[in-house]
């Protein structure tokens, strides 16, 4: 059962004073949000060192992105300049 329909159902428990029913609702709602994160949680990717390097460039610091790389051609830039 999705977590919407879940909630409803834990909303109509509460309003038809069905206390004990909407506290297993309650707990399968976070059951299910606990499990969701964690699956979420570790199948974000891992970066390399190197990747961690770029990434370091420009916020956001856990990722990669076009700003990384503005900084990292600006910086390229200014070291031919300094050659």
């Amino acid at each position: 059962m999705n977590i919407r329909n879940l909630i409803s159902n834990f909303i109509t428990q509460v309003c038809e004073k069905k206390f004990s029913k909407a506290n297993e609702t309650l707990d399968t709602i976070v059951t299910e949000k606990v499990k969701t994160r964690i699956k979420k949680e570790a199948s974000k990717k891992k970066l390399s060192p190197a990747q961690k390097k770029i990434a370091a460039k420009a916020p956001p610091y856990n990722k990669i992105t076009g700003a990384d790389f503005k900084v990292l051609k600006k910086e390229k830039k200014n070291s031919k300049k300094g050659n």
